[in-house]
């Protein structure tokens, strides 16, 4: 891009194997670490890019830059807190969950455009169907309820979901059949 600056941050791997607050911990430096070499210089800059897969990091550069007024475009990945209480690391909630919702929120408001590449939270799901099948049970865990109409099967979920679930989905069709079939 003509006229774009791209900064490389030097970090540690964020290791996910370590634990919630070693995992935290590193996302927070990092954010830190990120947010000063960015924004040092915050007068020249126009707009910045915020990406989440780094939560907690994300938090903290979209912090500064709402604090030194610099405009920022978020590129969101997963859904915090939600992934974090989906994956069972905090209370769905619970006090750290209602931290991270109002942190998350600010960032959200204080965008100037949100990108995703999922769907966020999935209330229900819209799948094609082929022609001709008809669909005679759906059942799963998080299913609330489902309907079918040609071409296209709807499920809906007893709650909405930040990551994928397992769904069954019972149908048949009627084909011609091959050859003839005798009734005595």
């Amino acid at each position: 891009l003509a006229g774009a600056e791209i900064i490389a941050i030097d970090r540690a791997e964020v290791e996910t194997a370590a634990g919630l607050v070693a995992r935290m911990v590193c996302e927070l430096r990092m954010g830190w670490s990120a947010a000063r070499t960015m924004l040092k210089d915050a007068a020249h800059d126009d707009l910045i890019l915020v990406s989440t897969p780094s939560y907690l990091a994300a938090l903290v550069i979209c912090a500064r830059a709402r604090w030194r007024g610099v405009a920022y475009v978020l590129d969101v990945r997963d859904i915090y807190p939600q992934a974090y209480a989906q994956a069972q690391l905090i209370t769905d909630g619970g006090r750290l969950f209602r931290f991270f919702a109002a942190r998350s929120k600010a960032m959200y408001r204080g965008a100037r455009r949100i990108i995703t590449a999922t769907q966020g939270l999935a209330r229900e799901v819209v799948v094609s169907t082929p022609d001709g099948v008809t669909v005679n049970q759906v059942t799963g865990a998080a299913v609330a309820d489902w309907s079918h109409a040609p071409g296209s099967l709807t499920v809906s979920f007893l709650e909405p979901l930040t990551t994928a679930t397992s769904i069954v989905v019972s149908a048949e069709t009627r084909a011609p059949r091959d050859g003839v079939v005798g009734i005595p």
